[in-house]
């Protein structure tokens, strides 16, 4: 079913997010220091009853936006859940607005084919050559981090008990959709069944990072990361057949798409930055 993954992805994130909402965030054991420490009445850090699950900032709940994807003609939202110290999970939903350079560029001579290559019209040229269909283009995203005190945690004092760094597991599904009318701009290279050709793209990723979080009114997180993975493109093959032009007797080559799909394997590099909003 062609929908039949998207639909897994959706069942998936909102069964993290709903989970999530039922988990309360456990406080820490207090040590030898919390107990003889008094905090000021009116002081910022005064705890309102929750936990701050590893993060100072004490909010457990962030809404975020990955500028990086925007480079790659793809707009996301992302809403993390903090469900205990130092664990949270974390989903995405997008839509991919036009080509995505990147997979463009290192798709070409990077692919590892899972089956023969068979087909006549390759993975880059369909995303080079081919014109990007607006329309049903998703990007669904899930994953989960694991918070821990990282190089950079110990300076400025008040972030010694924060937990900064994190690892990130995740999994991202977007699809691109394309008309494919011709190769060469000739006519003895033609194309048929091109229009509406799907490449669906899955990504299995482990992310390094750090994050800041602001202690004010309005609680904003700030992340650096970096991280690769493998990615899964799946497309449809094509079969060449040729004819003899009747008059001129030159040999024309048809492009024919089949229901067959192939599947080819790539490597990916991430590295960007996210602006987080708490509550």
């Amino acid at each position: 079913m062609k929908f039949r993954l998207q639909i897994i992805l959706l069942f998936f994130l909102f069964t993290i997010v709903g989970l999530a909402q039922e988990k309360e965030i456990k406080p820490g054991k207090p040590n030898e220091l919390d107990k003889q420490y008094t905090p000021d009445k009116n002081s910022s850090s005064v705890s309102n009853g929750s936990s701050s699950g590893g993060t100072w900032a004490g909010k457990s709940n962030f809404v975020k936006f990955n500028f990086a994807l925007l480079a790659r003609s793809t707009f996301a939202v992302f809403y993390e859940r903090k469900i205990t110290d130092g664990i949270s999970l974390q989903g995405g939903l997008g839509y991919c607005y036009n080509k995505d350079k990147a997979q463009i560029l290192f798709s070409d001579g990077e692919s590892i084919y899972l089956s023969d290559n068979k087909s006549s019209i390759q993975l880059s040229e369909i995303m080079y050559k081919g014109t990007f269909k607006h329309g049903a283009n998703p990007f669904l995203s899930a994953s989960v981090r694991f918070s821990y005190n990282g190089l950079y945690s110990g300076w400025g004092g008040y972030m010694n008990e924060d937990r900064n760094s994190y690892i990130e597991l995740g999994m991202r599904y977007y699809s691109h959709h394309y008309n494919l009318t011709s190769l060469n701009n000739n006519d003895y290279e033609k194309v048929s069944g091109g229009s509406n050709l799907g490449i669906r793209n899955t990504c299995y990723m482990i992310t390094w990072g750090y994050q800041i979080e602001t202690d004010s009114k309005l609680v904003t997180s700030h992340e650096f990361y970096t991280g690769f993975g493998i990615r899964r493109s799946n497309y449809n093959e094509f079969i060449s057949s040729q004819t003899q032009d009747p008059i001129t007797s030159a040999t024309i080559i048809t492009h024919t798409k089949s229901s067959v799909r192939e599947t080819a394997v790539s490597p990916i590099v991430t590295i960007g930055y996210v602006l987080g909003f708490g509550f």
